[in-house]
This record gives structure tokens, sequence and C-alpha cells, in this order.
């Protein structure tokens, strides 16, 4: 399944190289890559199914002013950013 996120809207994601992790609450890695769509919005390519409006959290660092350095997002019941979540099912 693929599927975009929206990352919350309170920092601008650095770009990255690789893909970072899927987890879950940020512990347990999930099989999956997440891709950069733009400054707020994931890819998420995964073997597993998640419903429309399922939370997400980001983890990683500041980088100063309102960029983050990306290294990991995590499916979760408790986000930090409110809008930080699955927005679109893009591929069965």
């Amino acid at each position: 399944m693929k599927y975009y996120a929206k990352l919350g809207g309170q920092y601008r994601i650095d770009d990255f190289i690789d893909e970072v992790e899927l987890r879950l609450d940020h512990t347990q890695i999930l099989p999956g890559k997440v891709t950069k769509i733009d400054g707020n919005t994931v890819l998420i390519d995964t073997p597993l199914q998640y419903r429309l409006g399922q939370g997400v959290s980001i983890g990683g660092f500041e980088t100063g002013d309102k960029g983050f350095r990306l290294m990991e997002v995590s499916i979760t019941d408790y986000p930090v950013f409110q809008d930080a979540m699955i927005t679109r099912r893009i591929y069965k």
C-alpha cells in the first residue's frame, strides 16, 4: 500500500537523499519506506494497511529556522501535531 501523510506543518522537512524508517510509536521498525514529497508531505510505501486519518509523528532534529532533519516517521495514535496523519491512499 502507498499512502500520503501530512506531517503537521510545524516544520519544513529538509531534503534527504535516502529513505527514512517507518516505525510504530517511535520504537518498533515496521516494513516499508518513507520518501519526501515536499516540506510537509511524505509517501509511505508499506505492505501494512492503515486507515485514512491514522496519526503519524516525526522523529529527528531541528536544523534552524523552521527546518527539520527527518530521521523517521512513526505510526501512532498520539501524534504531537494535530494535522499529522495519513491523508490519502494512492495504491493498493
